[in-house]
């Protein structure tokens, strides 16, 4: 667990991550972890046995997610930034410096990044919690450049 980061408007998060098996429901980083319970309030990337990965944003609990890529690989790493613009209502997401999301309906957007977790999200239940290796994760608060992101992605 990392912490509180306090409130920021604007932000990017990245990090690398290999997953060691693609099941279902494995949270890789959640902002606004709850203290007991579930949660969908927050920033949370998580992985699906299809092979999914996706990005939920939310302020309230309801599930607003986008899939970063349809097709994760076990034993495969992957960098993964999330840059949230809440003046400009946008968010993009990269993967391995390609751009594969961009969304400018979100109308729910998380401020605080209180209770930051890596390696597990939405509750406490060992099954969700990420199986392999996550690397160099970043918190900006602010909105990084595409040519920031691929600096760091290289």
């Amino acid at each position: 667990e990392i912490g509180d980061l306090g409130t920021i408007t604007n932000w990017t998060v990245q990090f690398w991550m290999l997953s060691e098996d693609v099941a279902d429901y494995r949270n890789i980083l959640h902002t606004n972890f709850p203290a007991s319970g579930t949660s969908n309030i927050g920033v949370r990337f998580e992985q699906y046995s299809t092979g999914a990965l996706k990005i939920g944003v939310s302020s309230d609990d309801t599930w607003r997610s986008n899939t970063v890529t349809p097709n994760l690989k076990p034993h495969t790493w992957y960098h993964v930034a999330a840059v949230g613009n809440a003046s400009s209502n946008t968010l993009r997401v990269y993967l391995n410096g390609t751009l594969t999301v961009e969304d400018t309906s979100h109308t729910s957007w998380p401020i605080s990044f209180d209770n930051v977790t890596i390696g597990k999200g939405f509750s406490n239940d060992a099954a969700r919690h990420f199986q392999g290796t996550i690397d160099d994760v970043s918190v900006h608060s602010r909105a990084l450049s595409p040519d920031e992101i691929h600096s760091v992605q290289l």
